[in-house]
């Protein structure tokens, strides 16, 4: 599992690179390769800048490490799929609990297993009930499902990431997220078990890491 997550990890590297990139020249596209997915103009002329990109990006190098045979689990071929049901359902706000969905979720060994999972967001937002799905997901942990019913489904050690990308970012914002991030771990109700999943942020504009920065030897080639 460590082998395949320096993998994961290697991807959301070079997917938050090529982003980068994108950004710099998002005014004068011919610096960019041809065929690169570039920030959409919205009305007033100013950029959107999405999840989306960071999603699409993501899956598509995903895609070039399967096919090159780069990537397998247990030395087993892996498969993904997007917006995945989850297995339980969750209740936010004391609302109704119902099932939600995860962004991407990659499949492994035989019979196939969900080994990771996947969350991406763009800006400082809310992400409480994204940390919640992770968490309860990763760690069999729901009300209205047989702990049995996860185990079918999920590999025991599967793996997740809440993958975050902020634009711009100062002092202040870091320390906003971290302090939600600390927040959240420190609740109550994630005490339970250890988290299994690990929270990256980059800022484009500053163009490092302001949480959970990659190391170096994960992003060898």
């Amino acid at each position: 599992m460590e082998d395949f997550k320096k993998q994961i990890e290697q991807i959301i590297d070079t997917t938050f690179k090529t982003i980068e990139g994108i950004y710099n020249y998002r005014e004068d596209v011919k610096n960019l390769e041809a065929g690169s997915i570039i920030f959409p103009k919205k009305r007033d002329g100013t950029f959107r800048i999405s999840e989306q990109e960071l999603r699409f990006l993501f899956v598509s190098i995903l895609i070039d490490k399967i096919k090159n045979k780069e990537l397998s689990y247990d030395n087993k071929p892996i498969y993904y799929s997007v917006e995945t049901p989850t297995v339980g359902s969750y209740s936010f706000k004391g609302d109704k609990a119902l099932s939600g969905n995860i962004d991407l979720v990659i499949h492994g060994g035989y019979p196939l297993k969900r080994i990771c999972l996947i969350e991406f967001k763009a800006h400082n937002v809310k992400f409480k009930n994204d940390y919640e799905k992770l968490h309860s997901e990763l760690n069999h942990k729901s009300d209205d499902v047989d702990k049995t019913n996860f185990e079918k489904l999920y590999d025991e050690n599967a793996c997740g990431y809440f993958v975050q990308l902020l634009t711009n970012s100062d002092r202040g914002t870091a320390d906003n997220i971290i302090q939600k991030k600390k927040e959240y771990e420190e609740a109550d109700k994630y005490k339970y078990k250890a988290n299994k999943f690990s929270h990256i942020c980059y800022s484009l504009k500053q163009g490092k890491y302001l949480v959970g920065e990659i190391k170096p030897e994960n992003t060898e080639k």
